[in-house]
């Protein structure tokens, strides 16, 4: 989430200065822990959708993901 601001309201003019400060401000959201029940991590989810989809090697042999 980002918000971002112009300090052009009006222009500055006559030697006027813009706003002072950053004009992007980052924060983050949803940074709570998700609930891993399944006890998997990151890397083994990303196999497991993956490991769905049949992928074949150059002699037609079918691959699975390892973590």
């Amino acid at each position: 989430e980002f918000s971002y601001r112009e300090c052009t309201n009006p222009v500055p003019q006559n030697e006027g200065m813009y706003c002072e400060g950053q004009r992007v401000r980052y924060q983050s959201c949803n940074i709570q822990l998700c609930d891993n029940s399944n006890g998997k991590s990151f890397r083994e989810e990303q196999c497991d959708k993956y490991n769905s989809l049949i992928y074949l090697d150059h002699n037609g042999n079918v691959k699975q993901w390892i973590p």
